[in-house]
C-alpha cells in the first residue's frame, strides 16, 4: 500500500505504514537483519520526498552503519545508501555527517592501494 502511495505521490499517508512495518521488523528479526536496513532506507527515501531532509539524513546514516557492518564497505548496499545520502543532503560538506564524508572520500581507490 505505502509503495501504491508513493507512486500517486501521496506521501503523508505513507508514513505510519512504513513506520510500523519497520517496527515489524525490528520487533521480529531485530535492527541488525536486511529488511530492517531495507525498510530503514524506504523511511528515509520517503522522508527526503516530503522534503523532511533532517529526519531523511538520520536514517540514511543509520542505514549506511548496518549495511557497513553487514556487507563492509565494498558492497552495493553501503554504496547505494552512501548516494542516497548525498540525495539527501546535496551541497554539504561539512555538517553533522562530515565525518562520515571524509571517511569515504580520503579512502584509497583499488589502484592506488
Amino acid at each position: 500500500m505505502a509503495i501504491l502511495l508513493d507512486d500517486l505521490g501521496k506521501y503523508e499517508p505513507d508514513e505510519p505504514l512504513y513506520i510500523e512495518a519497520l517496527a515489524i521488523y525490528e520487533d521480529v528479526m531485530g535492527k541488525e537483519h536486511i529488511e530492517y536496513a531495507r525498510y530503514l532506507n524506504a523511511l528515509a527515501d520517503l522522508y527526503r520526498e516530503m522534503g523532511n531532509y533532517a529526519a531523511s539524513e538520520k536514517l540514511q546514516l543509520e542505514t549506511i552503519a548496518i549495511w557497513e557492518r553487514i556487507f563492509g564497505k565494498e558492497h552495493s548496499k553501503y554504496a547505494m545508501s552512501l548516494n542516497n545520502l548525498g540525495a539527501t543532503t546535496p551541497g554539504k560538506t561539512v555538517n553533522r555527517s562530515g565525518q562520515a564524508w571524509k571517511t569515504v572520500y580520503s579512502r584509497p581507490t583499488k589502484s592506488a592501494r
